[in-house]
């Protein structure tokens, strides 16, 4: 097994923690603001869109065994809307 990947493993792994990280303070700020009415109404849930990273493109393997980029592969928070 190469080097790479297992870097590549872990960084999508990493990415996929610290997307569902942001989705859980969005879930925690729904459950801090359930209550909450101001000037402008009552507070108005949000939820939040995952998107896919293929950083793995065959172009950027090259540049990364070079160690001038760093694959990004797992998932990232998108958006956040309001439901």
């Amino acid at each position: 097994m190469s080097e790479l990947g297992v870097y590549v493993g872990m960084e999508t792994s990493v990415a996929g923690m610290m997307a569902e990280r942001q989705r859980m303070n969005v879930i925690a700020m729904n459950i801090a603001n359930a209550n909450t009415i101001t000037k402008d109404g009552p507070y108005v849930r949000k939820d939040v869109i995952f998107e896919e990273i293929l950083g793995g493109e065959l172009d950027n393997l090259s540049s990364i065994s070079q160690g001038s980029a760093r694959p990004g592969r797992g998932v990232l928070m998108s958006q956040v809307f309001e439901d």
